[in-house]
């Protein structure tokens, strides 16, 4: 039986014990933000910063010690209005990109309004679909041999 990194990976944080629990952080292409704790709860950033909003934490900008009331004021602005589903559902690169947003410290203030440490995921962690890495290989490998080459992809 093959194991892959990703299973490996949870594997370990199944059986790691901790007084407190981690927040694993995976970055990916297009500012894509992963974040999910010890007990498999995957959170999405918009998630992440409605619930600091709601907790009253709101020193998540960039620069000046991380206040910035008009960031504030329109980042709620469009919360109360719900554009594109809520900031719930936006994409992660959004935050930093229009509204000022700091991620690393959204992530850090989550991490403590949690009681969790932050773990970065590797880039060996980094192998998200063995799956469909798996496939690829055996359909190049079903080509090369369909080809009359099969030394080219063992």
């Amino acid at each position: 039986m093959k194991i892959s990194r990703r299973q490996l990976r949870r594997i370990i944080k199944e059986f790691r014990i901790l007084k407190e629990g981690t927040l694993f952080v995976t970055r990916g292409d297009y500012g894509y933000i992963g974040l999910e704790d010890d007990s498999g709860n995957d959170y999405a950033l918009g998630e992440v910063v409605a619930e600091l909003l709601d907790a009253g934490i709101t020193n998540i900008f960039m620069g000046s010690g991380g206040v910035d009331e008009k960031s504030l004021q329109s980042l709620l602005a469009k919360r109360d209005e719900k554009v594109q589903g809520g900031i719930e559902r936006w994409d992660s690169d959004v935050f930093g990109e229009y509204y000022n947003v700091d991620t690393d410290v959204v992530i850090d203030e989550f991490a403590k309004l949690k009681s969790l440490t932050v773990q970065e995921a590797s880039e060996e962690d980094m192998d998200e679909y063995p799956e469909q890495e798996q496939a690829r290989r055996e359909m190049e490998d079903e080509k090369a041999y369909a080809a009359g080459r099969p030394w080219e992809h063992n």
